[in-house]
């Protein structure tokens, strides 16, 4: 009989209640000068606040 890969169920954690863009947005907004993304072959390093302005830069070429 097969396994199944995750267990679902009531959990005591409550959902966050908006969508993934919303929070991304409300985090970006709280932590904008916080380290967000690091790529250390690259030499990238962006805050919270520089990653928004990629994001919404991309989004709206979309």
């Amino acid at each position: 009989m097969p396994q199944l890969s995750y267990v679902h169920g009531a959990s005591d954690t409550p959902f966050i209640g908006d969508t993934i863009g919303v929070y991304f947005d409300r985090v970006a907004e709280r932590f904008a000068g916080r380290d967000a993304l690091i790529v250390r072959h690259q030499q990238i390093r962006w805050t919270y606040g520089e990653l928004k302005e990629r994001v919404d830069a991309f989004a709206a070429g979309l």
